[in-house]
């Protein structure tokens, strides 16, 4: 069953980087539709987060890619992003992702969104999150307070 999730997220990502259908907004739509229906959730990011929490990489990989793809479909797809500031916590949050290629994927996200030709629309704010985790790259992670050292 995890296989055949991961090849649904990644048949609809390979949908939306589909050069012949870059101008099928409503098609990409209404895909999106159906799979919010699916999910049984109102924002996007809330469905996708249970493939983000998912034990199994392949799902969780297939989910980055849908919304790195997603991110890099002009403003349509910033609009489905940003529906609310989730995703956006989600990227910002570094100690998520305790794998390499987990963080990568992440961090393609980022750079989706960052060279997005749409970008423009989102809010200052936004846009000065994003440029910190582009500075801050993929591998990023925040201080933590070390234990002391007792003998």
């Amino acid at each position: 069953m995890p296989e055949m999730k991961a090849a649904v997220l990644n048949i609809i990502a390979n949908i939306f980087d589909s050069p012949t259908l870059s101008d099928e907004i409503d098609l990409k739509k209404k895909v999106l539709g159906k799979l919010l229906n699916a999910l049984k959730s109102s924002t996007l990011v809330s469905g996708l987060k249970k493939f983000f929490k998912s034990p199994t990489n392949s799902i969780k990989y297939a989910g980055f890619d849908l919304l790195r793809s997603i991110a890099s479909n002009g403003a349509w797809g910033l609009e489905i992003l940003f529906t609310d500031i989730e995703l956006l916590v989600y990227l910002e949050t570094s100690t998520k992702e305790p794998d390499k290629c987990g963080q990568e994927m992440k961090f393609a996200i980022i750079e989706a969104i960052w060279n997005n030709k749409s970008r423009t629309l989102l809010s200052d704010d936004i846009n000065s999150r994003v440029g910190m985790l582009i500075r801050r790259g993929p591998f990023y992670h925040d201080t933590q307070l070390a234990e002391p050292l007792t003998m």
